[in-house]
């Protein structure tokens, strides 16, 4: 949403804002609103596909033979984009372990406990995994939170920490929690 907020008051009269399609589901009746009240005017929307490309922009092919292994998950803006994410590949490697991406279309699905995803992670030994949950995306904080212990018990091998990205939280916070998981 703040980057449609910021990108917004630069379109031209008539021109589509861009936003990735992953949003679609929480945004599709609030964003125009939103803009409409913020800017005085609703422009319209072209939804894209947010995976496109996306493993490459993240820096997914971290590979540290060796290091044990940190699976990402969550909601995929959050995942592949180092500037919403605080830039968490690079400080899970300065911990001394390996960022393990996920596979982008399964991250793409309605089931936001992502259980085809967490048997890949299980199945390339990942030890942990660190769930990027965002502010406003009440479909993932009540399927994650609440499925929270069932992942657990079907999973045992991962430990699962979920991380809020919010602004009620500081990145300091966030990072002070994935340095604890990892530790």
């Amino acid at each position: 949403m703040q980057r449609a907020m910021d990108k917004a008051p630069t379109l031209a009269s008539g021109e589509a804002l861009t936003v990735p399609i992953t949003c679609r589901d929480c945004l599709v009746d609030a964003l125009p609103f939103e803009l409409e009240h913020a800017l005085g005017f609703a422009p319209p929307v072209n939804w894209v596909n947010s995976t496109a490309g996306a493993c490459e922009q993240a820096g997914c092919a971290h590979n540290a033979e060796g290091r044990p292994k940190v699976g990402l998950l969550g909601n995929p803006l959050l995942v592949f984009d180092s500037s919403l994410n605080d830039d968490i590949a690079q400080l899970v490697g300065q911990l001394g372990w390996q960022p393990v991406f996920p596979d982008p279309h399964l991250v793409e699905v309605e089931d936001v406990r992502y259980i085809q995803q967490l048997e890949a992670f299980r199945a390339a030994g990942v030890q942990r995994v660190v769930y990027l949950q965002s502010f406003g995306c009440l479909k993932g904080h009540v399927q994650s939170r609440g499925a929270l212990h069932e992942l657990q018990r079907m999973f045992p091998e991962l430990h699962i920490t979920v991380i809020d990205y919010d602004p009620e939280s500081s990145a300091l916070n966030r990072e002070n929690r994935i340095r604890l998981a990892l530790s």
